[in-house]
Order: C-alpha cells, then sequence, then structure tokens
C-alpha cells in the first residue's frame, strides 16, 4: 500500500535537520492547514494549472490538484532534493500531469 500525502511530508521531515530547515525556511504544511488553504480557492469545472513554488513535499500542490477538475496539471519547483522526491511522490498521487523541478 502506498503512503499517503500526509505520512510522505512526514517521514520527509524526519530527514531535515532543524538547522536546514531554518536555514532554507522549510516549513513543511501540515495537512490540516493545507486543506484549509486550499477550501478557499474558487471551484472550477475547468482545468487549472497549479504552479508550487518551493514544493517541499508537495502537499499544497497535491490538495490543490484533488480538488481541481481532470485534466489538471502542477508544475512544483523545489531545491531541496530530498524533498524534491517526496513531492514527486505526493503528486503522482493525485494528479497524472506533474513535473517536479529541482
Amino acid at each position: 500500500m502506498s503512503e499517503t500525502i500526509a505520512e510522505i511530508r512526514n517521514k520527509a521531515a524526519t530527514l531535515l535537520s532543524p538547522e536546514q530547515q531554518q536555514q532554507w525556511e522549510q516549513f513543511l504544511t501540515p495537512m490540516p492547514v493545507a486543506e484549509q488553504a486550499t477550501s478557499l480557492f474558487t471551484h472550477s469545472d475547468k482545468p487549472v494549472h497549479i504552479l508550487d513554488l518551493g514544493s517541499g513535499t508537495g502537499i499544497l500542490g497535491a490538495v490543490t490538484a484533488r480538488q481541481a477538475a481532470p485534466g489538471s496539471s502542477v508544475l512544483a519547483i523545489e531545491q531541496d532534493d530530498k524533498l524534491a522526491s517526496a513531492s514527486e511522490l505526493s503528486l503522482a498521487q493525485v494528479c497524472d500531469r506533474t513535473k517536479v523541478i529541482h
């Protein structure tokens, strides 16, 4: 069974040192915060293009894509290789059209 988006985020959080998190300003949005933030978006029946800058584990992009119309796409940008890999895993669970740049 594959990990949930929240589990991917929590696992990635254990791989980062507090010093690195502070230096790179890595906050790793918790699932309840991501769900609350994306609930503020206006729903569209048309596909949307989602840009997730500093995607971390991809939780915001993934939750947004999960609520988006079919055919939507996500472009995520993350400088940390470990987090970019986590972002790829998260986004693959909810959207077929994803690209993570790192």
